[in-house]
């Protein structure tokens, strides 16, 4: 969710320039949102962030365009779940935000954003990786690909479905080396940087609290960004928020201070 806050006034007593913008938006594995119990717990996270883009994955969903409207937002992209499962959708407010569909895919929605009014635009990926390790191979090499054809600023979030490092899991079973060396390549070969967090450690959790030999806890919901995106935001942070409804937690990214105005040129794959 991208929320635009707008400058704080000089009385406020800021030394910010009267263009400088705050931002947030959040991504969020909701594990399913159509139940009234979800659709509480994110409307009451829009009023508090005001958000002017949300995107929200593994939705169960059939269609988007009415969670859309109770969650006030005007403009969707989507990918649909099929049966039981999948389902990404991507909102935002055109008023802050333009954005132009570029690929759509069952593991994630990538598209061209601009925030108003001067920003320069940058791809945003919404990653929602698959379970199963051949379907994550194939989303590695696509990610892969398009890094060998962007020339612009590339913000890429979401749920990985694996974690990078020992210490990103607790409990269970060892990390997998071989299937964590496929993740690690992917983002060396991508020349993407962890944007690091705050808040909460793991981001994603079996719920089996009672019994903490039974437990896992993992950081599988990340972000990342190339180098020329970190320069056009390089106060970016990462928030962890409380985790509520789902077993993920929600990321929220704020982008702090004015933009760096240098010309980005448009993608396409």
């Amino acid at each position: 969710m991208l929320g635009l806050q707008g400058p704080k006034s000089p009385q406020e007593g800021t030394h910010q320039s009267p263009t400088t913008l705050m931002l947030n938006y959040i991504i969020w594995n909701i594990r399913g949102g159509n139940n009234a119990e979800f659709k509480q717990h994110c409307l009451e996270m829009v009023k508090m962030h005001k958000p002017a883009m949300l995107v929200l994955i593994e939705t169960k969903m059939a269609d988007h365009q009415s969670l859309a409207q109770q969650l006030q937002f005007d403009m969707i992209i989507q990918f649909l779940a099929v049966g039981p499962s999948g389902g990404i959708v991507f909102m935002w407010k055109k008023e802050f935000v333009a954005v132009e569909k570029v690929e759509t895919t069952p593991q994630g929605i990538h598209a061209m954003v601009k925030v108003s009014p001067d920003h320069p635009p940058w791809l945003f990926s919404a990653i929602y990786a698959s379970n199963l390790l051949e379907n994550r191979k194939f989303l590695w090499e696509y990610l892969i690909t398009i890094s060998k054809n962007i020339k612009t600023n590339w913000f890429i979030g979401g749920d990985f479905n694996e974690v990078l490092k020992a210490r990103d899991k607790f409990g269970g079973n060892p990390i997998n080396l071989s299937r964590n060396n496929l993740f690690w390549n992917c983002i060396n070969e991508c020349n993407l940087i962890d944007l690091g967090y705050k808040g909460s450690k793991y981001t994603w959790t079996n719920k089996r609290y009672s019994n903490k030999t039974s437990l896992i806890l993992e950081r599988i919901d990340r972000s990342f960004a190339n180098e020329g995106w970190i320069e056009q935001y390089p106060e970016a942070t990462v928030l962890h928020l409380p985790r509520t409804h789902s077993d993920h937690c929600p990321l929220q990214i704020n982008l702090v201070g004015p933009p760096n105005n240098k010309p980005s040129r448009p993608f396409r794959f």
